[in-house]
């Protein structure tokens, strides 16, 4: 059970940075099209 709660929190971190990329990504794509 502690093992699937690490794993969970791991994975949860990992979703949180691959949507900062995404957003930052998304945030550089509509700077390049704005200019």
């Amino acid at each position: 059970m502690l093992n699937f709660l690490v794993s969970f929190c791991c994975w949860d971190l990992r979703y949180r940075v691959d949507l900062d990329k995404w957003r930052i990504l998304e945030l550089a794509d509509r700077r390049c099209r704005s200019t």
